[in-house]
């Protein structure tokens, strides 16, 4: 007979201890989101929403409730299923209140980042349509989701934006894509003076208006050069080639105050047509947009 091999076999390793602890923390996340849920409905709704604001000690309206509604991929405002719950949590690694509380500095930090600040910019924007098939912000929640989203990192350009949006009367409601390309233009044009901005570019034409609003407010010589002028010099003392007495006389009669005066007058003239040819091509521009 053959001999029975007295070695003891290997234990057979078992994934069970894992995958309990996933469960028990899943069990905790769920238990944390049943302390906001309207049971009726499954889900967390804005008066759970709210409650859930209180204890973390922020305002509804700060940014972060709108971070962590992007962690969770949240899809309707103001409320959140108890999947989006777990998506999130479980990728913040928090399943209570005070690990929640720590986590939003973390929250803030990697939405920071360049390639995800984008798309937590994108979420913003779909986030807020809170109707069926809707496409668009009215400029009223546009303006102050752009204060809340890119007010923090493009301050100057935000709030030159919305101050035009909120006087302007040609749009009533921001699309996915003016929306999309007020953040390209906030990262590539050098404001306020607007050097870099080309309008054969594809830009929005709410763009173009924009740019050509704050170029109307600028001094003549900044809309001459955006329009590509170089601008006029102010005119500098002559000084004669030959010492002859002659030339000392013209150039001493052309230094005169009086003189000088007549031909900075002549450059603001000029200064003032390239003014009035700026917007005098605006217009036409605009007539050509809006014409039948």
């Amino acid at each position: 007979m053959p001999r029975v091999s007295k070695r003891k076999s290997e234990p057979v390793r078992s994934s069970e201890p894992a995958s309990k602890k996933i469960s028990k923390e899943v069990e905790r996340i769920d238990s944390f989101f049943a302390s906001y849920a309207n049971t009726s409905i499954g889900m967390i709704d804005p008066e759970g929403v709210e409650k859930l604001c209180s204890d973390l000690g922020v305002e509804h309206t700060d940014v972060r409730v709108l971070m962590l509604a992007w962690k969770m991929n949240a899809k309707k405002q103001g409320y959140f299923t108890q999947d989006e719950w777990r998506t999130g949590l479980t990728s913040l690694h928090t399943d209570n209140l005070k690990k929640l509380k720590k986590q939003l500095s973390e929250l803030q930090k990697e939405v920071a980042k360049k390639e995800k600040f984008e798309d937590f910019y994108r979420f913003s924007f779909t986030y807020c349509l809170t109707e069926d098939k809707q496409k668009s912000l009215d400029i009223e929640t546009a303006c102050v989701l752009l204060d809340l989203v890119l007010g923090p990192n493009f301050n100057l350009q935000a709030d030159s934006f919305i101050k035009y949006l909120k006087v302007q009367k040609e749009y009533k409601v921001i699309n996915m894509d003016q929306w999309m390309n007020f953040y390209r233009f906030c990262q590539e044009i050098e404001f306020p003076d607007l050097s870099n901005y080309d309008d054969c570019l594809a830009w929005p034409i709410i763009l173009d208006n924009f740019v050509a609003c704050i170029a109307k407010k600028q001094s003549p010589s900044s809309i001459a050069k955006l329009m590509g002028f170089n601008g006029l010099p102010s005119p500098q003392p002559l000084q004669a080639t030959k010492r002859s007495p002659e030339n000392s006389k013209i150039v001493s009669k052309m230094n005169e105050k009086p003189f000088k005066h007549q031909l900075n007058k002549k450059t603001a003239m000029k200064q003032q047509h390239f003014k009035d040819v700026y917007e005098d091509l605006e217009v036409s521009h605009v007539n050509q947009l809006y014409s039948p």
